[in-house]
């Protein structure tokens, strides 16, 4: 599990869900010639080599010269977005935007911004539009898919292989649209289909560990225990710390009573996922009828453990999320209480502590919050969210060289972090913003 960015005032609000992100890069359009048009293209060169930080330096320098260039604003964007700024490459896209209202790239961007959120429904408009814009961009079909296909209705997985056919209509090399076109027709039990599919993927990409993945359990469903372990041995052959493909060619072996071979993958997969109640069941019944009662016990109760503290954690994670719901609708008495009843059942529930530090600003007790976001720093001291607000904390309780020290070392950890920055002026110039509670602006 991941943690979702939601930012309230000037603090940082996490709760948590799951998240990826994708770097999708077409190109600029063409600008004029001259000093800063070279300029630009060094920057461009390394956005497409993926040299984030040189990319965002040199955009910032080209809009130095020129700030009305949306090329660059574009550009600047991507590379924020991609070192983990998601609030500063929001702003320069909505700048390419106002500077030019066809640039369907700062749509798409700001699509994956709102996915990363959780804000489904903005990432479903910014990719509606930018396929009013550029009808043919298959990747935003793709993503456009994606999205779909999380939905809980059988009309979202209708519209979401309708998504991936046409992505695939667009360009019929994409390997990851032919994968994700399997897996919707898999779901709907089109298995000749969805074989088809994952098999232009692999095609494709000879190297799709998780196209493989995909077929070998297909394949066991549809009785073809054979060629799902050969799938599934190609997949943890290109790549040998897949957890979930151990599991899973374990279990094949296991059903076909290949008890050593079952052994061998159910404990390499222990061994990735320590903390995976199923892969220790499954080694405990293997162990079991290999006849090692006594490790296949051992195995079976950690299994039970590990199955109870996940009951625990789960308890734990709807209690901050209920939190975070009340601190949204301004209740940070009862956000309080949920909180502190997750760390009751999670000691070490950083975020939960992290959340607390939000509770206590919202009531104003900066120096209680204070010792939270130090709490939670001393499980994640690199996270430069959990600096920015700590000081914060210490700037709104008067403390402002703790407050300056805080700023410093989250641009340090984040040399683009835009609110870091425009923190540590504030304290330079001796202002003090008077706290925001939840969902002012």
């Amino acid at each position: 599990m991941k943690c979702l960015q939601r930012f309230l005032g000037r603090l940082v609000l996490i709760c948590t869900v799951g998240l990826g992100t994708a770097f999708a890069f077409t190109g600029f359009p063409q600008s004029g010639g001259g000093q800063v048009a070279q300029e630009e293209q060094r920057a461009e060169f390394d956005l497409r080599q993926q040299n984030f930080t040189s990319a965002a330096r040199e955009f910032r320098a080209v809009l130095n010269a020129d700030p009305t260039s949306a090329t660059s604003h574009l550009g600047l964007g991507i590379a924020l977005r991609m070192s983990g700024d998601d609030v500063g490459a929001a702003r320069e896209f909505q700048e390419t935007l106002r500077l030019n209202p066809r640039a369907y790239e700062a749509n798409f961007n700001l699509a994956k911004i709102f996915m990363n959120e959780g804000n489904l429904e903005e990432a479903r408009r910014e990719l509606l539009q930018t396929l009013q814009l550029r009808p043919d961009y298959a990747p935003a079909h793709y993503q456009l898919g994606m999205l779909l296909a999380k939905g809980p209705q059988k009309t979202d997985t209708l519209e979401a292989r309708v998504q991936f056919e046409q992505a695939l209509r667009f360009n019929p090399d994409f390997a990851e649209a032919h994968k994700a076109l399997g897996d919707v027709l898999a779901s709907t039990l089109d298995f000749p289909r969805a074989i088809d599919q994952f098999q232009a993927a692999i095609r494709l990409r000879p190297n799709y560990p998780e196209a493989y993945y995909a077929m070998g359990m297909l394949l066991q469903q549809s009785g073809e225990a054979s060629e799902a372990i050969t799938a599934m041995q190609n997949a943890v052959t290109l790549k040998s710390d897949y957890a979930e493909a151990r599991l899973e060619l374990g279990t094949f072996y296991l059903k076909q009573k290949k008890l050593d071979s079952a052994i061998e993958e159910l404990n390499r997969a222990v061994e990735l996922t320590p903390a995976s109640a199923r892969a220790h069941y499954l080694l405990g019944r293997a162990l079991a009828l290999k006849g090692d009662t006594h490790n296949s016990e051992a195995e079976f109760q950690e299994s039970q453990k590990l199955q109870h503290q996940t009951e625990v954690d789960s308890q734990a994670r709807n209690l901050n999320n209920d939190a975070v719901d009340l601190l949204r609708k301004h209740e940070p008495i009862s956000a309080g209480e949920k909180l502190r009843k997750a760390i009751l059942l999670k000691p070490d529930y950083t975020i939960a502590y992290y959340n607390m530090g939000l509770v206590l600003a919202a009531e104003g007790n900066y120096q209680e919050a204070i010792n939270e976001f130090r709490t939670a720093l001393k499980s994640q001291p690199d996270n430069p969210e959990f600096h920015l607000n700590l000081g914060r904390a210490m700037q709104f309780s008067g403390d402002i060289r703790g407050a300056t020290s805080e700023f410093q070392k989250a641009i340090a950890l984040k040399p683009d972090y835009a609110e870091a920055s425009n923190a540590l002026k504030e304290v330079g110039t001796g202002q003090n913003t008077p706290h925001l509670s939840p969902g002012e602006k």
